[in-house]
């Protein structure tokens, strides 16, 4: 694995005990059962129902180089969520998994690009300069999980190839109907570890009025998000978050906070389309 950040002998592997005791950053005791495969989840269902394991339900492997733009947020060596590229220094990714980083120094988090499978080291991991969540999110405060949308800044432009690409920012927003395909490290099944090798799955958008309706009382559907479903038992999960949804290389949607997955209820996304002009006032601004 090519490393472009410090190597420092005092570079923790990222791990539940370091970053709860040396950066006081809260987790919970679900969380701590769900320390895997050098993985850890720092994100929990706007449910409170922390039984929910990281997971992708019915997805399968994806083929390598097949989403050059896929991205892994790390500390140290650990997977904390995923992202996506979206310009040489520029990677989006979910306000909560930077809000769950906000007590770490950034020289400990980095971005791994160009590969699959988080057990080799055939990826290039790029230090970061500044992690940017948007102002309106509150962890357990913001309304529905509504501004969860966040931009991270490298420090080096990362070198583009046939596994390394940048995706496309929507210039619309998604149509009813139209497919998508999600990615991410999850989980392939209900109560396993979360996989180390890159997972995809197809999902189809849903208007946001069919997914009010489909939803329980208890969750809410703002104009800010976008819907997908595909039938029970599919479903991406918080092992996903701040993965992308991309639909025709445009990237239209952010693994966002959501009810447990995969039970019948459609999948919620943070609209990208939505939040363009808070993302290109970051991405500018560099």
């Amino acid at each position: 694995m090519k490393i472009l950040v410090p190597r420092k002998e005092t570079w923790p592997a990222a791990s539940l005990d370091y970053i709860g005791k040396k950066k006081r950053l809260f987790v919970t005791r679900s969380q701590q059962r769900q320390q895997q495969n050098g993985s850890i989840n720092l994100v929990q269902s706007r449910q409170e129902d922390d039984s929910v394991e990281d997971r992708l339900l019915g997805a399968r492997p994806a083929e390598n180089g097949e989403f050059p733009y896929q991205a892994s947020l790390r500390v140290g060596t650990g997977h904390i969520c995923g992202a996506a590229l979206i310009g040489k220094k520029h990677v989006l990714t979910a306000a909560h998994c930077l809000y769950a980083l906000r007590d770490i120094d950034t020289e400990y988090v980095s971005v791994l690009v160009g590969t699959n499978d988080l057990r080799l080291k055939d990826g290039t991991a790029y230090a970061v300069r500044k992690m940017t969540y948007h102002p309106g999110y509150v962890e357990k405060k913001s309304p529905d999980w509504m501004y969860d949308v966040g931009v991270i800044e490298l420090k080096d432009e990362v070198k583009l190839t046939d596994r390394v690409g940048i995706v496309k920012l929507p210039t619309e927003a998604p149509k009813p109907g139209s497919t998508a395909i999600v990615t991410g490290w999850g989980a392939t099944k209900a109560k396993s570890p979360t996989s180390p090798i890159l997972q995809k799955l197809n999902l189809r958008v849903i208007s946001l009025d069919k997914c009010r309706r489909s939803m329980p009382s208890y969750a809410r559907v703002h104009q800010s998000h976008v819907c997908t479903y595909v039938g029970t038992g599919l479903g991406s999960c918080s092992g996903d978050s701040g993965g992308p949804l991309v639909s025709n290389g445009v990237i239209i949607g952010i693994v966002s906070g959501g009810i447990p997955c995969a039970r019948g209820y459609p999948d919620v996304f943070t609209s990208v389309y939505d939040y363009l002009p808070y993302i290109n006032s970051i991405v500018t601004k560099a």
